[in-house]
């Protein structure tokens, strides 16, 4: 799971120690006890003793750092200073731009005529 605070709320802490049958009091967010604070929370949450652990990835690992920078690539290198008259020719530009290939994103860059969401596109 990647390491973003988001997956040690109180509520996911709460939820995962009902998915395991813990019954020990957890405390009060903010307060005392496992709810206490994100860092007693995470530590409850990768407690390996624990029926349930998670394994937190490092932040830089996120799923969404690879999503972002996938779109920053895009922006730069796809609609960085050009000027659209519709968003046809910018699903035009985009579908252009990205070939999808067994999960590896190829950036080329080809000038298309009328393309659609569904054409395929022909390797020459």
């Amino acid at each position: 799971m990647d390491n973003l605070n988001t997956h040690a709320s109180e509520s996911f802490v709460r939820y995962v120690a009902e998915s395991m049958g813990y019954s020990d009091d957890l405390g009060k967010k903010g307060v005392l006890g496992i709810l206490q604070s994100v860092q007693s929370r995470a530590k409850f949450l990768t407690d390996r003793a624990h029926r349930i652990c998670l394994i937190f990835t490092p932040r830089h690992c996120s799923w969404l750092n690879q999503i972002e920078m996938w779109f920053s690539t895009l922006q730069r290198k796809v609609t960085g200073a050009v000027s659209f008259t519709s968003s046809r020719s910018v699903d035009q530009r985009t579908i252009g731009a990205t070939e999808i290939t067994q999960g590896v994103t190829i950036w080329c860059l080809h000038e298309f005529s009328v393309l659609s969401r569904n054409t395929s596109i022909d390797k020459h």
